[in-house]
């Protein structure tokens, strides 16, 4: 896949989510027709699953509280789940973009 600049992507959706011990997903509304995603985490770790299993605190990608936002371009649709990495909650916002004529 080539790389399109981040200019170039239009926003599609936007959801907050809240984080805990049990897995949640994204709306489907905010991820679809979505092919590029911005991820921010605050207040706690968190780690992603995106094959539809829910995250542990064992597996799943980790994701840093307060660290530059992760970038997933190539997404495909699957859903996206999150749990908190070590107790407590976290706020985790999820931004989807489009490329124009897509």
């Amino acid at each position: 896949m080539s790389r399109v600049k981040l200019s170039a992507w239009i926003p599609s959706a936007i959801q907050r989510l809240t984080a805990n011990s049990t897995a949640v997903a994204v709306s489907s509304t905010t991820i679809q027709p979505t092919r590029l995603l911005m991820i921010s985490v605050e207040t706690n770790a968190v780690r992603m699953r995106f094959d539809s299993t829910a995250p542990t605190t064992n597996t799943g990608i980790l994701i840093q509280k307060d660290q530059q936002p992760f970038i997933y371009e190539g997404y495909n649709g699957a859903p996206l789940k999150f749990v908190v990495d070590a107790g407590g909650t976290a706020f985790v916002t999820v931004a989807g973009f489009t490329l124009p004529n897509s």
